[in-house]
Protein backbone atom coordinates (compact mmCIF):
# COMPACT_ATOMS: atom_id res chain seq x y z
CA UNK A 1 0.00 0.00 0.00
CA UNK A 2 2.89 2.37 -0.43
CA UNK A 3 1.74 5.45 -2.23
CA UNK A 4 5.04 5.37 -3.94
CA UNK A 5 5.26 1.90 -5.26
CA UNK A 6 1.65 2.94 -6.85
CA UNK A 7 3.22 5.47 -8.83
CA UNK A 8 3.87 5.01 -12.49
CA UNK A 9 7.08 5.88 -14.51
CA UNK A 10 6.24 9.12 -15.55
CA UNK A 11 5.01 9.71 -12.08
CA UNK A 12 1.22 8.92 -13.13
CA UNK A 13 -1.28 7.22 -11.86
CA UNK A 14 -4.49 6.69 -13.55
CA UNK A 15 -7.13 4.02 -12.98
CA UNK A 16 -5.93 2.15 -15.83
CA UNK A 17 -2.73 2.13 -14.69
CA UNK A 18 -3.85 0.42 -11.31
CA UNK A 19 -6.35 -2.22 -13.34
CA UNK A 20 -2.40 -2.77 -15.17
CA UNK A 21 -1.31 -3.56 -12.05
CA UNK A 22 -3.89 -5.01 -10.22
CA UNK A 23 -5.07 -7.70 -12.92
CA UNK A 24 -4.42 -10.91 -11.42
CA UNK A 25 -8.06 -12.18 -10.69
CA UNK A 26 -6.40 -14.23 -6.98
CA UNK A 27 -4.94 -10.98 -5.71
CA UNK A 28 -5.34 -10.95 -2.01
CA UNK A 29 -7.64 -9.26 -0.14
CA UNK A 30 -6.53 -5.67 1.15
CA UNK A 31 -5.69 -5.36 4.83
CA UNK A 32 -7.63 -3.64 7.45
CA UNK A 33 -4.25 -0.67 7.14
CA UNK A 34 -5.14 -0.08 3.13
CA UNK A 35 -8.94 -0.15 3.88
CA UNK A 36 -8.57 2.59 6.88
CA UNK A 37 -6.45 4.51 4.05
CA UNK A 38 -9.24 4.56 1.51
CA UNK A 39 -11.77 5.23 3.67
CA UNK A 40 -9.06 8.40 5.28
CA UNK A 41 -8.28 9.56 1.81
CA UNK A 42 -12.40 9.96 0.81
CA UNK A 43 -13.08 11.49 4.25
CA UNK A 44 -10.33 14.25 3.66
CA UNK A 45 -11.28 15.39 0.56
CA UNK A 46 -15.46 15.63 2.00
CA UNK A 47 -13.74 17.78 5.41
CA UNK A 48 -11.66 19.96 3.09
CA UNK A 49 -15.21 20.39 0.51
CA UNK A 50 -17.67 21.34 3.48
CA UNK A 51 -14.59 23.41 5.69
CA UNK A 52 -13.58 25.44 2.83
CA UNK A 53 -17.22 26.25 1.55
CA UNK A 54 -17.90 27.23 5.04
CA UNK A 55 -15.38 29.23 4.91
CA UNK A 56 -15.68 31.35 1.73
CA UNK A 57 -19.14 31.87 2.36
CA UNK A 58 -19.17 32.90 6.24
CA UNK A 59 -16.11 34.00 6.67
CA UNK A 60 -15.06 35.25 3.47
CA UNK A 61 -18.15 36.79 1.81
CA UNK A 62 -21.79 35.86 2.20
CA UNK A 63 -22.38 35.88 -1.82
CA UNK A 64 -25.50 33.81 -2.75
CA UNK A 65 -24.80 30.83 -4.50
CA UNK A 66 -21.20 30.86 -4.04
CA UNK A 67 -21.35 26.87 -2.35
CA UNK A 68 -21.93 25.75 -5.97
CA UNK A 69 -17.98 26.61 -6.88
CA UNK A 70 -16.63 24.16 -4.37
CA UNK A 71 -18.88 21.36 -4.56
CA UNK A 72 -18.29 21.96 -8.74
CA UNK A 73 -14.28 21.66 -8.29
CA UNK A 74 -15.02 18.74 -6.00
CA UNK A 75 -16.94 16.53 -8.17
CA UNK A 76 -15.04 17.69 -10.98
CA UNK A 77 -12.00 15.73 -9.04
CA UNK A 78 -13.80 13.29 -8.58
CA UNK A 79 -14.58 12.76 -12.07
CA UNK A 80 -11.07 13.23 -13.34
CA UNK A 81 -9.25 10.58 -11.47
CA UNK A 82 -12.29 7.76 -11.26
CA UNK A 83 -13.54 8.26 -14.88
CA UNK A 84 -10.04 9.69 -16.16
CA UNK A 85 -6.92 8.21 -17.72
CA UNK A 86 -3.72 9.96 -16.52
CA UNK A 87 -5.23 13.10 -14.80
CA UNK A 88 -3.38 12.80 -12.19
CA UNK A 89 0.38 13.73 -12.09
CA UNK A 90 1.63 12.23 -8.92
CA UNK A 91 5.12 14.30 -8.88
CA UNK A 92 3.18 17.68 -9.69
CA UNK A 93 0.16 17.20 -7.98
CA UNK A 94 1.69 16.53 -4.30
CA UNK A 95 4.18 19.31 -3.87
CA UNK A 96 1.66 21.65 -5.36
CA UNK A 97 -0.83 20.59 -2.98
CA UNK A 98 0.86 20.72 0.41
CA UNK A 99 2.12 24.38 -0.96
CA UNK A 100 -1.75 25.54 -1.69
CA UNK A 101 -2.07 23.69 1.98
CA UNK A 102 0.41 26.31 3.06
CA UNK A 103 -1.05 29.18 1.53
CA UNK A 104 -4.55 28.79 2.50
CA UNK A 105 -3.36 28.38 6.44
CA UNK A 106 -1.79 31.68 5.82
CA UNK A 107 -4.25 32.78 4.50
CA UNK A 108 -6.84 32.17 7.25
CA UNK A 109 -4.28 34.14 9.80
CA UNK A 110 -3.61 36.80 7.17
CA UNK A 111 -3.71 40.33 9.24
CA UNK A 112 -5.69 43.04 6.61
CA UNK A 113 -5.77 46.37 6.29
CA UNK A 114 -8.20 48.94 7.83
CA UNK A 115 -10.64 49.93 4.80
CA UNK A 116 -12.01 53.50 4.84
CA UNK A 117 -14.40 51.75 2.16
CA UNK A 118 -15.42 48.46 3.32
CA UNK A 119 -18.89 47.86 5.09
CA UNK A 120 -19.07 48.49 8.67
CA UNK A 121 -21.95 46.08 8.84
CA UNK A 122 -19.88 43.20 7.13
CA UNK A 123 -16.39 42.21 9.13
CA UNK A 124 -13.77 42.60 6.44
CA UNK A 125 -12.59 39.02 5.53
CA UNK A 126 -9.12 37.76 6.75
CA UNK A 127 -7.83 37.92 2.87
CA UNK A 128 -9.91 40.52 0.13
CA UNK A 129 -12.60 38.85 -1.58
CA UNK A 130 -10.79 38.74 -5.16
CA UNK A 131 -7.55 36.43 -3.62
CA UNK A 132 -9.29 34.77 -0.96
CA UNK A 133 -11.96 32.86 -3.13
CA UNK A 134 -9.26 32.03 -6.07
CA UNK A 135 -7.08 30.70 -3.37
CA UNK A 136 -9.29 28.67 -1.73
CA UNK A 137 -10.92 26.78 -4.81
CA UNK A 138 -7.62 26.21 -6.46
CA UNK A 139 -6.68 24.72 -3.17
CA UNK A 140 -9.37 22.91 -2.95
CA UNK A 141 -9.33 21.29 -6.14
CA UNK A 142 -5.71 20.84 -6.06
CA UNK A 143 -6.27 18.81 -2.23
CA UNK A 144 -8.99 16.88 -3.62
CA UNK A 145 -7.43 16.13 -6.74
CA UNK A 146 -5.02 14.84 -4.73
CA UNK A 147 -6.96 12.90 -2.20
CA UNK A 148 -8.74 11.44 -5.08
CA UNK A 149 -5.97 10.44 -7.34
CA UNK A 150 -4.27 8.85 -4.09
CA UNK A 151 -7.64 7.33 -3.93
CA UNK A 152 -8.22 5.26 -7.64
CA UNK A 153 -4.06 4.53 -7.38
CA UNK A 154 -4.42 2.57 -4.41
CA UNK A 155 -7.56 0.48 -6.57
CA UNK A 156 -7.39 -2.97 -5.96
CA UNK A 157 -8.07 -6.09 -8.38
CA UNK A 158 -11.74 -5.96 -9.69
CA UNK A 159 -12.43 -8.66 -7.07
CA UNK A 160 -12.19 -6.64 -4.35
CA UNK A 161 -13.80 -3.34 -5.75
CA UNK A 162 -17.15 -3.83 -3.99
CA UNK A 163 -14.99 -3.36 -0.66
CA UNK A 164 -13.42 -0.50 -2.16
CA UNK A 165 -16.21 1.41 -2.92
CA UNK A 166 -17.66 0.98 -0.42
CA UNK A 167 -14.90 2.32 2.01
CA UNK A 168 -15.26 5.57 -0.28
CA UNK A 169 -18.38 5.84 0.07
CA UNK A 170 -18.39 5.26 3.80
CA UNK A 171 -15.58 7.88 3.91
CA UNK A 172 -17.25 10.64 2.13
CA UNK A 173 -20.34 10.12 4.83
CA UNK A 174 -18.08 10.20 7.34
CA UNK A 175 -16.24 13.47 6.40
CA UNK A 176 -19.60 15.10 5.97
CA UNK A 177 -20.60 13.87 9.48
CA UNK A 178 -17.35 14.83 11.18
CA UNK A 179 -18.20 18.23 9.91
CA UNK A 180 -22.00 18.86 9.77
CA UNK A 181 -22.68 17.03 13.24
CA UNK A 182 -19.32 16.29 15.45
CA UNK A 183 -17.65 19.38 15.26
CA UNK A 184 -20.21 22.44 15.76
CA UNK A 185 -20.84 20.15 19.40
CA UNK A 186 -17.20 19.76 20.04
CA UNK A 187 -15.40 23.12 18.10
CA UNK A 188 -16.44 26.73 18.96
CA UNK A 189 -14.76 27.86 15.88
CA UNK A 190 -14.48 26.68 12.18
CA UNK A 191 -10.88 24.29 13.40
CA UNK A 192 -11.75 21.43 11.43
CA UNK A 193 -10.19 23.57 7.74
CA UNK A 194 -6.85 24.05 9.77
CA UNK A 195 -6.79 20.69 11.11
CA UNK A 196 -7.50 19.59 7.44
CA UNK A 197 -4.95 21.33 5.64
CA UNK A 198 -2.35 19.99 8.21
CA UNK A 199 -3.10 16.71 7.68
CA UNK A 200 -2.73 17.74 3.60
CA UNK A 201 1.10 18.95 4.35
CA UNK A 202 1.70 15.93 6.57
CA UNK A 203 0.24 13.25 3.57
CA UNK A 204 2.66 15.50 1.20
CA UNK A 205 5.45 14.87 3.32
CA UNK A 206 5.09 11.02 3.99
CA UNK A 207 4.83 10.84 0.37
CA UNK A 208 8.44 13.38 -0.39
CA UNK A 209 11.65 11.51 -1.25
CA UNK A 210 15.03 12.80 -1.45
CA UNK A 211 15.64 16.40 -1.72
CA UNK A 212 11.93 17.28 -1.23
CA UNK A 213 11.10 15.45 1.87
CA UNK A 214 13.41 18.45 3.55
CA UNK A 215 11.10 21.05 2.39
CA UNK A 216 8.06 19.38 2.65
CA UNK A 217 8.86 18.65 6.27
CA UNK A 218 9.86 22.60 6.37
CA UNK A 219 6.47 23.41 5.07
CA UNK A 220 4.72 21.17 7.89
CA UNK A 221 6.30 23.20 10.39
CA UNK A 222 5.46 26.20 8.99
CA UNK A 223 2.09 24.95 8.78
CA UNK A 224 2.31 24.25 12.40
CA UNK A 225 3.51 27.64 13.20
CA UNK A 226 0.53 29.02 10.78
CA UNK A 227 -2.42 27.40 12.85
CA UNK A 228 -0.39 28.58 16.12
CA UNK A 229 -0.74 32.19 14.54
CA UNK A 230 -4.41 31.47 13.63
CA UNK A 231 -5.72 30.63 16.90
CA UNK A 232 -4.07 33.76 18.44
CA UNK A 233 -6.09 35.72 15.42
CA UNK A 234 -9.37 34.04 16.29
CA UNK A 235 -9.18 34.88 19.71
CA UNK A 236 -8.14 38.77 19.02
CA UNK A 237 -10.00 41.13 20.65
CA UNK A 238 -12.62 38.06 21.58
CA UNK A 239 -14.95 38.28 24.24
CA UNK A 240 -16.72 35.24 23.70
CA UNK A 241 -16.59 32.66 20.69
CA UNK A 242 -19.26 29.72 20.57
CA UNK A 243 -20.68 27.52 18.23
CA UNK A 244 -23.68 25.31 17.32
CA UNK A 245 -25.62 23.87 14.08
CA UNK A 246 -26.58 27.64 13.50
CA UNK A 247 -22.89 28.72 13.15
CA UNK A 248 -20.28 30.09 14.91
CA UNK A 249 -20.86 33.51 16.37
CA UNK A 250 -18.21 36.09 17.72
CA UNK A 251 -18.47 39.08 21.02
CA UNK A 252 -15.73 41.42 19.62
CA UNK A 253 -14.31 44.44 21.17
CA UNK A 254 -13.51 47.29 19.13
CA UNK A 255 -11.15 48.96 21.41
CA UNK A 256 -10.37 48.93 25.53
CA UNK A 257 -13.70 49.59 27.78
CA UNK A 258 -12.38 52.99 28.97
CA UNK A 259 -12.24 54.13 25.57
CA UNK A 260 -15.37 56.41 25.26
CA UNK A 261 -16.01 54.59 21.44
CA UNK A 262 -15.57 51.43 22.60
CA UNK A 263 -18.17 48.64 21.52
CA UNK A 264 -18.84 45.05 21.64
CA UNK A 265 -19.83 43.64 18.46
CA UNK A 266 -22.16 40.35 17.91
CA UNK A 267 -20.70 38.47 14.68
CA UNK A 268 -22.31 35.15 12.95
CA UNK A 269 -19.38 34.59 10.54
CA UNK A 270 -18.78 37.76 8.68
CA UNK A 271 -22.17 39.65 9.43
CA UNK A 272 -22.72 42.21 12.10
CA UNK A 273 -25.99 41.67 13.89
CA UNK A 274 -25.65 43.91 16.28
CA UNK A 275 -23.02 45.80 18.50
CA UNK A 276 -23.06 48.30 22.07
CA UNK A 277 -21.10 50.90 23.44
CA UNK A 278 -19.46 50.01 26.38
CA UNK A 279 -19.82 53.29 27.98
CA UNK A 280 -22.34 53.05 30.89
CA UNK A 281 -23.76 57.01 29.49
CA UNK A 282 -23.96 55.81 25.88
CA UNK A 283 -24.73 52.23 26.40
CA UNK A 284 -28.33 52.52 25.90
CA UNK A 285 -27.96 54.54 22.58
CA UNK A 286 -29.63 52.91 19.25
CA UNK A 287 -27.04 51.23 17.09
CA UNK A 288 -26.39 49.65 13.60
CA UNK A 289 -29.44 49.48 11.48
CA UNK A 290 -31.95 50.63 14.47
CA UNK A 291 -30.87 54.35 14.80
CA UNK A 292 -33.90 57.04 15.12
CA UNK A 293 -33.75 58.02 11.31
CA UNK A 294 -33.79 54.50 10.03
CA UNK A 295 -37.00 53.26 8.97
CA UNK A 296 -37.92 51.50 11.78
CA UNK A 297 -37.01 53.97 14.17
CA UNK A 298 -38.97 56.73 12.73
CA UNK A 299 -42.00 54.43 12.22
CA UNK A 300 -41.90 53.47 16.34
CA UNK A 301 -41.80 57.48 16.73
CA UNK A 302 -44.49 58.43 15.06
CA UNK A 303 -46.70 55.73 16.19
CA UNK A 304 -45.81 57.03 19.16
CA UNK A 305 -46.20 60.16 19.01
CA UNK A 306 -49.74 59.56 17.52
CA UNK A 307 -51.17 57.69 20.79
CA UNK A 308 -48.67 59.32 23.34
CA UNK A 309 -50.67 58.53 26.17
CA UNK A 310 -50.63 54.31 25.39
CA UNK A 311 -48.23 51.38 25.27
CA UNK A 312 -46.93 50.40 22.53
CA UNK A 313 -46.97 46.34 21.21
CA UNK A 314 -43.86 46.35 18.77
CA UNK A 315 -42.65 42.48 17.54
CA UNK A 316 -39.36 42.10 16.08
CA UNK A 317 -38.23 39.22 14.17
CA UNK A 318 -34.59 38.65 14.34
CA UNK A 319 -33.06 39.47 17.96
CA UNK A 320 -29.37 40.49 17.01
CA UNK A 321 -28.58 42.34 20.34
CA UNK A 322 -31.54 43.50 21.13
CA UNK A 323 -30.90 47.22 20.27
CA UNK A 324 -34.71 47.62 19.53
CA UNK A 325 -35.32 47.40 22.80
CA UNK A 326 -33.80 50.53 23.49
CA UNK A 327 -37.11 52.38 22.67
CA UNK A 328 -39.24 50.55 25.07
CA UNK A 329 -40.60 52.99 27.41
CA UNK A 330 -42.53 51.73 30.42
CA UNK A 331 -46.11 50.64 29.83
CA UNK A 332 -44.28 49.11 26.35
CA UNK A 333 -44.34 45.61 25.38
CA UNK A 334 -42.23 43.97 22.94
CA UNK A 335 -41.76 40.23 21.96
CA UNK A 336 -38.51 39.51 20.25
CA UNK A 337 -38.81 36.84 17.98
CA UNK A 338 -35.41 34.24 17.70
CA UNK A 339 -34.28 31.53 16.03
CA UNK A 340 -30.76 31.06 17.56
CA UNK A 341 -31.09 30.20 21.75
CA UNK A 342 -27.12 31.28 21.50
CA UNK A 343 -28.13 34.44 20.39
CA UNK A 344 -30.79 34.90 22.42
CA UNK A 345 -28.15 33.70 25.96
CA UNK A 346 -25.51 36.31 24.68
CA UNK A 347 -27.91 39.58 24.33
CA UNK A 348 -28.48 39.13 28.00
CA UNK A 349 -24.88 37.77 28.79
CA UNK A 350 -22.60 40.42 26.81
CA UNK A 351 -25.20 43.10 26.27
CA UNK A 352 -27.51 45.41 27.74
CA UNK A 353 -30.36 46.10 25.95
CA UNK A 354 -32.65 43.86 27.44
CA UNK A 355 -32.22 44.01 30.95
CA UNK A 356 -32.00 47.93 30.33
CA UNK A 357 -35.21 48.21 28.68
CA UNK A 358 -37.84 49.82 30.71
CA UNK A 359 -40.35 47.74 28.42
CA UNK A 360 -42.05 44.26 29.28
CA UNK A 361 -39.59 42.02 27.02
CA UNK A 362 -40.77 38.78 26.06
CA UNK A 363 -38.43 36.17 23.76
CA UNK A 364 -40.09 33.65 22.27
CA UNK A 365 -37.71 30.98 21.04
CA UNK A 366 -38.11 29.43 17.37
CA UNK A 367 -38.43 30.22 13.66
CA UNK A 368 -40.45 33.19 14.00
CA UNK A 369 -43.64 32.17 11.10
CA UNK A 370 -44.36 29.29 12.85
CA UNK A 371 -44.63 30.98 16.30
CA UNK A 372 -46.81 33.35 14.86
CA UNK A 373 -48.99 31.10 13.28
CA UNK A 374 -49.54 29.27 16.47
CA UNK A 375 -49.95 31.85 18.75
CA UNK A 376 -53.29 34.62 18.69
CA UNK A 377 -53.19 37.69 17.41
CA UNK A 378 -50.41 40.17 19.34
CA UNK A 379 -52.14 43.31 18.45
CA UNK A 380 -48.49 44.89 17.49
CA UNK A 381 -48.22 48.72 16.43
CA UNK A 382 -45.57 47.54 14.58
CA UNK A 383 -43.80 44.42 13.84
CA UNK A 384 -40.47 44.69 12.17
CA UNK A 385 -38.27 42.04 10.87
CA UNK A 386 -34.62 41.78 10.13
CA UNK A 387 -33.36 38.71 9.06
CA UNK A 388 -31.95 39.26 5.25
CA UNK A 389 -28.71 40.85 5.52
CA UNK A 390 -27.10 37.45 4.71
CA UNK A 391 -27.16 35.48 1.43
CA UNK A 392 -28.84 32.60 2.74
CA UNK A 393 -32.07 34.71 3.60
CA UNK A 394 -34.94 32.74 4.91
CA UNK A 395 -37.58 33.06 1.80
CA UNK A 396 -40.19 31.53 3.77
CA UNK A 397 -40.42 35.15 5.39
CA UNK A 398 -41.09 36.79 2.46
CA UNK A 399 -44.04 35.54 0.93
CA UNK A 400 -47.26 36.20 0.05
CA UNK A 401 -48.79 34.04 3.02
CA UNK A 402 -45.70 35.53 5.24
CA UNK A 403 -47.36 38.40 4.98
CA UNK A 404 -51.21 37.57 5.61
CA UNK A 405 -49.47 35.93 9.01
CA UNK A 406 -47.75 39.25 9.97
CA UNK A 407 -51.18 41.07 9.08
CA UNK A 408 -52.96 38.84 11.45
CA UNK A 409 -50.78 39.96 14.27
CA UNK A 410 -50.80 44.05 13.81
CA UNK A 411 -53.38 46.66 14.39
CA UNK A 412 -55.40 48.23 11.33
CA UNK A 413 -53.59 51.59 12.27
CA UNK A 414 -50.46 49.55 12.16
CA UNK A 415 -47.19 48.65 10.27
CA UNK A 416 -44.68 46.48 8.89
CA UNK A 417 -40.76 47.36 9.02
CA UNK A 418 -38.73 44.91 6.74
CA UNK A 419 -35.07 45.77 6.92
CA UNK A 420 -33.72 45.42 2.74
CA UNK A 421 -30.05 46.09 3.25
CA UNK A 422 -27.71 43.51 1.55
CA UNK A 423 -24.48 43.68 -0.48
CA UNK A 424 -25.89 41.07 -2.90
CA UNK A 425 -29.76 40.76 -3.24
CA UNK A 426 -32.38 43.70 -4.19
CA UNK A 427 -35.82 42.66 -1.89
CA UNK A 428 -37.84 45.86 -2.89
CA UNK A 429 -40.14 44.01 -5.74
CA UNK A 430 -40.33 41.37 -3.33
CA UNK A 431 -41.47 43.19 -0.28
CA UNK A 432 -43.80 45.10 -2.88
CA UNK A 433 -45.38 42.51 -4.13
CA UNK A 434 -46.00 41.52 0.04
CA UNK A 435 -47.32 45.00 0.61
CA UNK A 436 -49.89 44.61 -2.30
CA UNK A 437 -51.30 41.10 -1.11
CA UNK A 438 -52.78 42.95 1.67
CA UNK A 439 -53.66 46.30 -0.09
CA UNK A 440 -51.63 48.25 1.86
CA UNK A 441 -48.49 50.45 1.17
CA UNK A 442 -44.77 49.82 0.72
CA UNK A 443 -42.66 53.21 1.21
CA UNK A 444 -38.72 52.60 1.09
CA UNK A 445 -36.90 54.86 4.03
CA UNK A 446 -33.20 55.23 3.22
CA UNK A 447 -30.83 56.61 5.80
CA UNK A 448 -26.78 56.92 5.43
CA UNK A 449 -25.75 58.72 8.80
CA UNK A 450 -22.47 60.07 9.57
CA UNK A 451 -19.25 57.49 9.61
CA UNK A 452 -18.43 58.91 13.21
CA UNK A 453 -21.34 57.24 14.62
CA UNK A 454 -22.10 53.57 14.69
CA UNK A 455 -25.02 53.81 12.79
CA UNK A 456 -24.94 51.50 9.62
CA UNK A 457 -26.71 52.65 6.13
CA UNK A 458 -29.82 50.82 6.32
CA UNK A 459 -32.54 50.23 3.91
CA UNK A 460 -36.13 49.67 5.33
CA UNK A 461 -39.32 49.14 3.78
CA UNK A 462 -42.55 50.87 5.88
CA UNK A 463 -45.76 48.72 4.86
CA UNK A 464 -48.66 50.31 6.10
CA UNK A 465 -52.35 51.31 5.40
CA UNK A 466 -51.51 54.52 7.99
CA UNK A 467 -51.94 57.19 5.62
CA UNK A 468 -50.45 60.01 9.08
CA UNK A 469 -47.21 57.60 9.06
CA UNK A 470 -46.92 57.25 4.97
CA UNK A 471 -47.12 61.76 5.66
CA UNK A 472 -44.74 61.36 7.99
CA UNK A 473 -42.54 59.46 6.14
CA UNK A 474 -42.33 61.12 3.56
CA UNK A 475 -41.92 64.60 5.53
CA UNK A 476 -39.30 63.43 7.26
CA UNK A 477 -37.16 60.92 5.37
CA UNK A 478 -38.49 61.58 2.13
CA UNK A 479 -39.67 58.13 1.79
CA UNK A 480 -40.68 56.89 -1.57
CA UNK A 481 -43.57 54.41 -2.38
CA UNK A 482 -41.92 51.50 -4.04
CA UNK A 483 -42.98 50.83 -7.65
CA UNK A 484 -44.96 47.82 -8.59
CA UNK A 485 -41.94 45.25 -10.50
CA UNK A 486 -43.06 44.79 -14.12
CA UNK A 487 -43.24 41.20 -15.58
CA UNK A 488 -42.46 39.71 -11.80
CA UNK A 489 -44.03 36.55 -10.38
CA UNK A 490 -45.19 37.18 -6.47
CA UNK A 491 -43.19 35.21 -4.14
CA UNK A 492 -45.32 32.16 -2.54
CA UNK A 493 -44.94 29.32 -0.25
CA UNK A 494 -44.71 27.35 -3.50
CA UNK A 495 -42.60 30.04 -5.66
CA UNK A 496 -39.46 31.61 -5.63
CA UNK A 497 -36.45 32.69 -7.26
CA UNK A 498 -33.42 34.18 -6.01
CA UNK A 499 -31.94 34.72 -9.04
CA UNK A 500 -34.19 37.57 -10.11
CA UNK A 501 -33.73 39.81 -7.15
CA UNK A 502 -29.59 39.30 -7.32
CA UNK A 503 -27.65 42.84 -7.82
Amino acid sequence: GDAAGAATADGSAGPGADARAAISADAAAPGWREQAVWLGLSALGSVLLLAITTHITQNVASIPFLWVLPLALYLITFIMCFDGDGWYKRRLVVPLAGLLALLMLLALSWRPRLDPLWPPAIERSLLPLSQAVPLFALGLFVCCLFCHGELVARKPAPRHLTRFYLMVSLGGAAGGLLVGLAAPVTLSWYWELPAALVLVTLLTVLMARGPMRLIAAAALCAAAVTVYDYAGYVREDGVAIARNFYGTLRVKATAPDSDPNAVWRLLHGVITHGEQYRDPKRRTMTTTYYGESSGVGRSILALRAAEPGRGQRVGLIGLGVGTLAAYGRAGDAYRIYELNPLVLDWARQHFSYLPDSKATIETPLGDARLVLEKEPPQQLDLLAVDAFSSDSIPVHLLTREAAQVYRRHVRDDGAIAIHISNRYLDLKGVVRQMADALGWKAMLVLDDPPESSHLYRTDWVVITANERLIRTLREQADAQELPAPAGRRPWTDDYNNLFEVLK
